[in-house]
């Protein structure tokens, strides 16, 4: 009971302040027309042509940062975005994408609970001109695959349970993260995903 009462505790302290912060709506707009056509690589004339509307990164986000006093603030958001097609049918199904709560503090960085890219994919956003997986020629197009064919190496369809999946570069759920401070312009995070939901595999 002790503990049950504790966890309820704790847990009114993230939600009363974020019931009382301002809340903010945003979002992205992404969506742009791709042609892609590629021929057979092994000389038998075939291959194929797409074209297509691509969503890219289009997504809608509600986030409130609420200054809790003493340099400390709680940062929430809860991002989502709508497939353009499942399955060949309209998209129906909302996913969520980067959602998450945490504290930041303007000594000692912030740190963070929620679903997020792992550090290798979002440090590699920072740098990319090209928006990332989402850009043809982007940085984890070509870093973040191992070689040809196999690109989002990272669902349930293409990793077999205890096989593993090729790819390196992924969003988790049940994630935890940390990002520094700058110290003199070097920064740096660390990233664990916990074994909530894990298969026996």
């Amino acid at each position: 009971m002790k503990r049950t009462l504790m966890a309820l505790a704790v847990g009114a302290a993230f939600v009363a302040p974020a019931a009382l912060a301002d809340v903010t709506i945003s979002g992205a707009i992404n969506m742009g027309i791709a042609y892609v056509d590629s021929d057979d690589s092994t000389g038998g004339g075939g291959g194929e042509s797409n074209f297509q509307l691509t969503n890219n990164y289009s997504n809608v986000t509600i986030s409130s940062v609420d200054d809790l006093g003493g340099g400390l603030k709680l940062d929430f958001a809860f991002q989502v975005v709508t497939p353009l097609t499942t399955a060949g049918t309209p998209g129906s199904n909302v996913i969520n994408r980067n959602s998450h709560i945490g504290l930041v503090s303007e000594s000692w960085g912030g740190i963070w609970y929620g679903t997020n890219e792992n550090l290798y994919e979002r440090y590699f956003y920072s740098i990319d001109p090209l928006d990332g997986a989402a850009g043809i020629g982007g940085n984890l197009q070509m870093m973040g695959t191992p070689g040809f064919g196999t690109v989002f190496d990272t669902g349930q369809l293409q990793c077999a349970p205890g096989a593993g999946c090729a790819g390196f570069y992924r969003r988790t759920d049940q994630t935890i993260w940390y990002d520094s401070p700058s110290f003199g312009g070097l920064t740096f995070g660390a990233y664990i995903t916990t074994t909530a939901g894990k298969s026996g595999a």
